[in-house]
């Protein structure tokens, strides 16, 4: 005899045992054999007389009979039901998949709506602060100059009374007709000092600035600027062409758009392994070889750009020992977290601990292997190799991650596999490495052996009319290749696969989306591309479709920070991330700052 389970909650009550085939009440101990479809319950004799007498109970063999049709119902509700939650939960995941759209472009119609208000409003302070700074210089001159003009009369006239006092005391002595003249030339040295004395006395002046004729209205009207209110169109993703994920985004739009949607049928050019002559390969071929980015090449952890408008450390003073440096410019990490840095005036590269402790060095001036020529970009791979731009030597070098010569590639000129001052290097998870030929105006792509892989010839700048010139590179998480433009002042996005520029992005200037003189460049894993404006004296960080998200600037006129280790001239070079999202930079000072900076550090991490 056992117990069995029924799947009914409300008939448990009634079920005792069972014998045979034979439902017993657990009540009366009586044999089940009436439904009652009132209460839905199973019933025995006792049951039905005692309590249930008013309802409409029915044999359990008449119930089966007459009652199949009503199986089916339920089971046809049931399979109708299961649908519509299927169709809901299919309506769910589209409906968080619009709000996200919607609310990514609020975000950008907002953005795109203040952001020029806020630029023209810092425009304008900042016209009429050189005002005031020009001001306040031909003021302070025309002082200076009214002090210098009021010394002088001052000393004449005092000249001139004294020798007056002397002709007075010795009249007796001297002739008429000289004091006459004395005493006529002393009026005219009063004359002029008197006019001189009117006209060069300082006069008081105050100049003040009047604010708008309504500014209670003006910011009345500013903090109510705009709304979002319902649209009943309710048709956002079809008016704004709102793309469903960042791959399928307009390539004009973003700067991460995929390069990498390629049919099987198609082909591209590409160059083969150890030389020039190009072949065609199947696009899908191309793609399963293109490596992604990393933030930290190796790290396990993503690492996403951390936010943070203090410098948190500042370490590598000026000097010849071992961690100081002359001239850094080139920065990374690895996946230890330690930083790595390249000195072009030492013609060495530096590795600290993640605190800034010097740990070794290696390499020294030469054009022998493991020798350096003012190394300038700096990159480890996966595995911990180290990756060197020698820049005047025209090579790339690699070393283990102890510092040990392993290879180098690369020789003057302008033929495939050759440089002219290759400024940055970079490296992906297919160990692929790409290397700024800067002046040669180009991007080239090799194996993680130096054989080479492609060259991309940049071109003139449409924007411009010069000459694209690459100094900072980095890959992106889609595999694609970003470039800072040094002589055309922005960004351009490249892919390998298609072997061509895709975007260009900025200008010269201090506002959003403007460069002077941009230098390194890092992505973190979403994305987030930070760049050293190298000019603009600061570090700019931009999401993956370019909206400005912070900015760090490192003159201590502007950050309002009471420390040393920046000069108002010093100069942002590369940039990199630390295992736990921190910015970390190298600045650059100027010959003429070096003397009195005595505790000048260069390696900056936020």
């Amino acid at each position: 005899m056992h117990i069995n389970k029924v799947s009914d909650p409300t008939m448990a009550p009634n079920i005792a045992h069972t014998s045979g085939y034979m439902q017993k009440c657990g009540e009366h101990n009586e044999v089940l054999q009436y439904v009652c479809e009132n209460c839905r319950m199973l019933l025995c004799d006792v049951c039905v007389s005692q309590s249930h007498t008013a309802h409409n109970c029915v044999q359990i063999d008449n119930f089966l009979t007459h009652r199949n049709d009503l199986l089916f119902r339920l089971i046809e509700c049931g399979r109708l039901a299961t649908n519509c939650y299927e169709d809901i939960g299919y309506k769910e995941v589209d409906c968080a998949r619009n709000i996200d759209n919607n609310c990514n472009l609020l975000a950008k119609s907002i953005r795109n709506m203040f952001r020029p208000l806020i630029a023209s409003l810092q425009q304008r302070e900042s016209c009429l602060l050189d005002i005031v700074n020009k001001m306040h210089k031909n003021r302070m001159e025309n002082m200076y100059e009214q002090i210098s003009a009021l010394k002088v009369s001052y000393l004449g006239l005092m000249n001139a009374t004294k020798k007056l006092n002397k002709i007075a005391k010795n009249a007796h002595q001297l002739e008429n007709l000289y004091i006459v003249t004395q005493i006529l030339e002393a009026q005219r040295q009063v004359d002029i000092y008197s006019q001189l004395f009117g006209e060069k006395q300082y006069k008081e002046e105050f100049y003040k600035f009047y604010a708008p004729q309504v500014p209670n209205d003006i910011l009345r009207d500013i903090e109510n600027l705009g709304s979002i209110e319902l649209d009943d169109n309710n048709e956002l993703t079809a008016l704004y062409n709102i793309p469903t994920t960042l791959e399928d985004a307009n390539e004009n739009n973003t700067l991460f758009s995929s390069s990498q949607e390629i049919s099987s049928g198609e082909v591209e050019l590409i160059v083969e392994i150890d030389t020039c002559k190009k072949t065609k390969t199947p696009k899908n071929e191309i793609a399963r070889n293109v490596g992604i980015g990393q933030a930290v090449p190796g790290c396990l952890n993503k690492v996403k750009a951390f936010r943070s408008d203090l410098p948190s450390l500042a370490f590598v003073p000026k000097g010849n020992c071992e961690g100081h440096v002359q001239r850094p410019w080139g920065v990374c990490v690895n996946k230890l977290g330690h930083i790595l840095i390249t000195d072009r005036l030492n013609h060495n590269v530096q590795v600290f601990g993640a605190n800034g402790e010097f740990l070794f060095s290696f390499g020294l001036k030469g054009k022998s292997g493991g020798q350096f020529n003012a190394p300038a970009g700096i990159c480890v791979d996966k595995s911990g190799r180290i990756i060197v731009a020698d820049k005047n030597n025209h090579r790339i070098q690699v070393f283990s991650s102890g510092g040990k010569y392993l290879l180098s590639f690369g020789r003057l000129g302008t033929k495939c596999g050759e440089f002219k001052f290759p400024f940055d290097v970079t490296v992906n998870t297919k160990l692929q490495i790409a290397v700024t030929d800067s002046a040669n105006h180009r991007i080239q792509q090799f194996e993680h052996n130096g054989h080479f892989i492609r060259e991309i010839p940049l071109g003139i700048c449409t924007f411009t009319g010069y000459e694209i010139t690459p100094r900072g590179i980095c890959y992106t998480p889609k595999g694609n290749i970003i470039i800072t433009d040094y002589v055309n002042h922005c960004l351009h996005l490249i892919s390998p696969a298609k072997e061509k520029i895709i975007t260009t992005k900025g200008n010269l200037g201090f506002g959003y989306l403007q460069f002077s003189r941009p230098s390194g460049v890092c992505c973190d894993d979403d994305g987030t591309i930070i760049v050293a404006d190298c000019h603009n004296h600061r570090i700019c960080v931009f999401s993956s479709t370019l909206e400005s998200l912070w900015n760090i600037d490192i003159r201590p006129s502007v950050n309002c920070l009471s420390n040393t280790y920046c000069d108002e001239t010093d100069r942002t070079c590369d940039v990199a991330l630390t295992k736990d999202g921190h910015i970390v930079f190298v600045s650059e000072m100027l010959p003429a700052h070096e003397s009195i900076h005595t505790t000048k550090r260069f390696v900056h991490v936020y």
